[in-house]
């Protein structure tokens, strides 16, 4: 992509919604080569308290679904004075979401 375009920016979907349409990020994006992504960002924390048994171990595992999305887009420049017009074509890609985090928690025998 050539240089200058780098200060445009664009729309990029955040939700998909259950009619087929999508809600897009508040903020814009930068058009770039290079992979953009939201960070995943956590808002729940928690606490609690483990009473390990004697002779066994706890293990507690974390999973996260994480849905990419690859996005078209076309700019076009229109030049008011003459009419001319200059269209840019690209993708932005990206995490559009995660979803379904979830914790388990097992406890195993230790054989003495």
């Amino acid at each position: 992509m050539g240089s200058g375009f780098s200060e445009f920016q664009v729309s990029v979907p955040e939700i998909y919604n259950e009619n087929g349409t999508f809600s897009f990020y508040s903020e814009h994006f930068a058009i770039s080569e290079i992979e953009q992504q939201q960070l995943y960002k956590s808002g729940t924390t928690f606490g609690f308290d483990l009473k390990v048994p004697a002779r066994s171990k706890l293990r507690l595992e974390k999973s996260i679904d994480r849905h990419d999305v690859s996005c078209s887009f076309t700019l076009i420049l229109r030049n008011k004075t003459n009419g001319e017009k200059h269209q840019v074509d690209g993708k932005w890609r990206g995490v559009l979401r995660y979803f379904n985090e979830s914790f388990l928690l097992s406890e195993q025998k230790l054989t003495p």
